[in-house]
């Protein structure tokens, strides 16, 4: 029995030492972890991020009246997150102290009235406005943004200053405008822009997919301009209306093996090869696209 009883406290006090061990294993495992988010946070947060001096001085002579700077690093600009006449602003500039963009909080009733109306008079006008910012940029026109949203869905509708809606995309949940910051044009798009549209305002160019993708305004008409990876025209792509459609082209879907489609979205495309409308039609789960030239042929 009393063998019995030593063998059992010399267990009971290796496990407790094992015990022990696995607690200590589990505390520095814990501490690892805690160290590693804690560093993601503070790469997320750039609280310790190093301004340059002339990003500094450019941004004091632009804002002096300045509070609340909050620097951040983001896209590769320098971005002050600040407030002005207690207003919250977000200001970009590159790392020499080149300025780029700067969104503004505005109140609705702060916007244009030209943006008003078109707002008001949109498929948007019942949904819920969450936020709108006033989006100014170097070399590009002024932008306003008006985020909405209705149940599930939120979206951001791009607006001109002069109330043309520009474009309608799916609200990421990012309250930075990375995806508006002004790109530097090559000379031959610019050259080709002015002598195609002339007198057209560039809202925004973006690469994607080794393609430019300039949107424009010209006149009242939101077109975007679309460029291959060595500055090529492509093509150039109008949103139209049913009522723009020539009689040629309603009469050629309607005496297609589609007609009883429902027509969901229309564009009008100028291209190097020819110009022609291109149809999305939809039924239950079949989608088709029909490109139909101004002559009511089928291409």
């Amino acid at each position: 029995n009393k063998l019995l009883i030593r063998i059992l406290l010399h267990l009971q006090v290796e496990f407790s030492k094992q015990k022990t061990i696995a607690l200590m294993k589990l505390g520095w495992i814990l501490m690892t972890l805690a160290s590693a988010v804690a560093l993601v946070g503070c790469d997320k947060n750039d609280d310790a991020v190093q301004v340059p001096a002339q990003v500094e001085t450019a941004f004091h002579a632009m804002y002096p009246n300045a509070t609340d700077v909050r620097w951040s690093g983001r896209s590769g600009y320098m971005v002050a997150d600040f407030r002005e006449s207690g207003v919250a602003n977000s200001a970009w500039f590159d790392h020499s102290g080149g300025w780029h963009m700067t969104d503004t909080d505005i109140p609705y009733q702060a916007l244009p009235e030209a943006v008003k109306t078109s707002f008001e008079a949109s498929e948007y006008a019942t949904w819920r406005i969450e936020e709108v910012e006033k989006v100014t940029r170097t070399r590009l026109e002024t932008l306003y943004v008006i985020e909405v949203e209705q149940r599930e869905a939120e979206m951001e509708l791009h607006y001109s200053e002069d109330g043309v809606l520009l474009n309608a995309v799916a609200d990421d949940g990012d309250r930075y405008n990375d995806d508006l910051l002004p790109q530097q044009l090559p000379a031959e798009v610019t050259s080709f822009i002015e002598q195609r549209y002339p007198g057209a305002r560039i809202l925004e160019a973006e690469r994607e997919r080794g393609m430019l993708e300039v949107d424009i305004i010209d006149g009242r008409t939101a077109r975007e301009v679309v460029f291959d990876s060595a500055n090529a025209w492509l093509h150039t792509q109008t949103e139209v209306r049913r009522s723009e459609l020539p009689d040629a082209v309603l009469q050629a879907w309607q005496q297609s093996e589609y007609a009883s489609y429902e027509l969901d979205d229309i564009a009008y495309y100028e291209a190097p090869t020819g110009d022609y409308y291109e149809l999305e039609l939809e039924r239950g789960d079949r989608e088709v696209k029909l490109r139909i030239a101004a002559d009511g042929t089928m291409l």
